[in-house]
């Protein structure tokens, strides 16, 4: 312990002055700043403090073998444990005086007793701490190993060999790096934890790496550099092998790691199928939520790897479907130069699996830039025929064609004054004729807004308008199966309510005039039955009470029924899961699925804990199949109600 407090003592003495005095000076920033009118906490001046005592005693114990004095230390002669030990007790003192320096220096200076307080340290300033210690002590006894004095054997030969190693290490960096990167920006991009433990296992490594090639090497400068190598190489290979093995497993889970389904599931309009986003057992689940596609008859499952949120659109009759595919996502430029195609991906009715032709202009990691743009897409809307693609990216319509390439282009930021929404594919609608059916809020000079409803050709990208309508605020728009009729629903505001129109599209008429279902409700909702009638969601009255009620209308528009269901919120609707039978979650936090018959208004069923997943998507699976039968518990599961009077069938999680 003598020898300990010896070997501390003099970094003590050579460096504790210095310290001292800046954090002195340091503690006077905080009451600086509140002179000027700004705020810095006393805990970022600490983390400051810390980060150059660190580097000051690591770098100080590195330089004595720089400067020979590393020798007096081996001749007396002493233990390296105590020579490690020794200056690790300075460091410790010197942070200590660093601390209270700044603590009394800023106390004096605000004259604010409450600031003295030694909560102010979290375990963010001992890792600051250590980490700039173990790195500056690592790079200067490095610096100190190679530099004049040592002896490079080989000559010609290792000099030309220079050049292959540092592409060979670059190269595994890289590879490396990027398998990293990619784990963590799809399945811990909200979790500190794994950027912390790679950054601190290198600390380590480093810490290590040094005091080995101290107790090694001593004083001899080319054995401290290859005990250090030798460190640090190793710890690359077990970073690669365990980097490698976590992006394996965490982002390629199966079926058996589904932990939980969240609401972003829906039954596809083939009926059969159901693509299922899940939170599994690995990664962070507000980041991580892989989709799995279900056939929900046979049980069937298998992950679709694709990118988060890009992907899975599908055509109206449920056979196309096009993604972007989860590849490495820092080597997609390195693939696009070496003539990889795009990420995304279309599978036809018939299996196939091919490149989706681009657009020209869309960023497509041609080039590291392109990478900011990741998740560039917005939408993408197949035609039933999968040949023709409406794809949306940053307010450009563009068309795309497997058999012609690119079709044609809207670029909406050339009317950005005359314009308030783009077009939404979400709202759109591609009809038998080959052309798009879609909305766009329009803007004029005075500032009203109205709602025009628009062909367009994806062959020209000439528009053609059947009816402009005036716009109060936001709307949605929900189109029938074949596009001929829409449903308009206004925003609740307050003293005001909403309301609900129909619009017909079918017929000769220029101007098609809106049918107006609701007026003046509360929080109204409206869908359309295969039938071809419409169900609303009544909320109750501005002004008055909210009685919970569900009215049906004919595909005219008519009233037909007025089904009460009883006190609480507005009833939200979900899909008709049989014909003429709408589930409809009526528990006061949507915690409660009701089946109503549409034919009589009776309620048939009342399942609590229970509702529809994906409601807020179009294309519903058509009514008996089983993807319209789906339903989603609070907990995250997910079931299959095979007909109205039937128990429930368990299909995701199996475990």
């Amino acid at each position: 312990m003598t020898k300990v407090l010896a070997v501390a003592l003099l970094d003590v003495r050579r460096l504790s002055f210095g310290i001292a005095s800046g954090a002195l000076v340091a503690g006077l920033v905080p009451a600086l700043a509140s002179g000027l009118g700004g705020k810095v906490e006393i805990g970022a001046v600490a983390a400051v403090a810390f980060l150059v005592v660190g580097l000051a005693a690591g770098g100080a114990f590195g330089a004595d073998f720089a400067d020979g004095k590393s020798s007096f230390f081996f001749a007396r002669p002493l233990p390296a444990g105590v020579l490690i030990g020794g200056r690790f007790a300075a460091l410790l003192a010197l942070a200590a005086a660093a601390f209270f320096s700044l603590m009394a220096s800023s106390w004096i200076s605000s004259s604010d007793r409450s600031g003295w307080n030694p909560s102010v340290l979290t375990r963010f300033h001992a890792e600051l701490l250590l980490s700039a210690w173990a790195l500056s002590l690592f790079v200067s006894l490095a610096v100190a190993a190679r530099g004049r004095g040592v002896r490079v054997d080989g000559g010609t030969r290792a000099m030309l060999m220079i050049p292959v190693r540092l592409a060979l290490s670059m190269g595994a960096f890289l590879l490396v790096f990027g398998l990293f990167a990619d784990l963590v920006l799809r399945a811990y991009f909200q979790d500190s934890v794994p950027v912390r433990i790679f950054l601190l296992s290198w600390v380590a490594a480093s810490l290590v790496a040094s005091c080995l090639a101290i107790a090694g090497g001593r004083t001899e400068r080319g054995r401290i550099s290859r005990y250090q190598g030798r460190v640090m190489t190793a710890h690359f290979a077990l970073v690669a092998v365990v980097v490698a093995a976590a992006w394996t497993w965490v982002l390629h889970p199966g079926v058996q790691a589904i932990q939980r389904v969240n609401t972003w599931t829906w039954g596809s309009s083939d009926g059969r199928t159901a693509y299922v986003r899940a939170e599994v057992d690995r990664g962070d689940s507000r980041t991580f939520t892989p989709v799995f596609v279900l056939d929900v008859a046979s049980g069937q499952t298998r992950r679709l790897d694709a990118d988060a949120y890009q992907g899975p659109w599908v055509s109206a009759d449920g056979g196309t479907v096009v993604w972007s595919e989860a590849t490495p996502f820092f080597f997609r430029p390195l693939w696009r130069r070496l003539g990889g195609t795009t990420t995304y991906r279309v599978r036809t009715a018939s299996g196939d699996i091919a490149p989706l032709p681009m657009p020209g202009k869309l960023p497509d990691y041609r080039s590291v830039r392109d990478l900011s743009n990741f998740g560039a897409i917005d939408w993408v809307l197949p035609s039933p025929d999968g040949d023709v693609f409406a794809i949306q990216w940053n307010r450009h319509l563009s068309f795309t064609s497997r058999s012609r390439g690119e079709l044609s282009e809207i670029d909406e930021w050339k009317d950005r004054a005359g314009l308030s929404r783009g077009i939404n594919l979400q709202e759109a609608a591609f009809l038998p004729s080959g052309e798009l059916r879609a909305t766009r809020v329009v803007r004029d000079a005075g500032g009203g807004q109205s709602l025009a409803f628009i062909d367009i050709d994806p062959k020209t990208a000439s528009v053609k308008t059947l009816v402009s309508i005036p716009a109060d605020g936001s709307l949605r728009v929900q189109f029938d199966l074949k596009a001929t009729r829409a449903l308009v629903t206004s925003v609740t505001r307050p003293g005001r309510g909403a309301l609900i129109a129909l619009i017909d599209l079918s017929t000769a008429t220029d101007a098609p005039k809106p049918t107006v279902l609701l007026k003046d409700v509360l929080f109204p909702q409206a869908a359309f039955l295969a039938d071809g009638r419409i169900a609303v969601s009544n909320g109750g009255s501005v002004g008055a009470g909210q009685k919970q009620a569900l009215k049906t209308f004919s595909p005219a528009g008519q009233a037909l029924l007025d089904i009460p269901i009883g006190e609480g919120m507005a009833p939200r609707l979900g899909r008709e899961m049989f014909p003429g039978i709408l589930g409809a979650s009526t528990g006061t936090f949507t915690d409660e699925l009701s089946l109503v018959d549409c034919n009589s208004g009776a309620v048939l069923r009342r399942l609590p804990g229970l509702n529809s997943p994906g409601w807020f998507l179009r294309n519903p699976a058509p009514p008996g199949t089983p993807a319209a039968q789906i339903l989603l518990s609070r907990e995250g599961k997910l079931y299959e109600l095979p007909s109205p009077s039937a128990e429930l069938r368990l299909l995701l999680p199996r475990s």
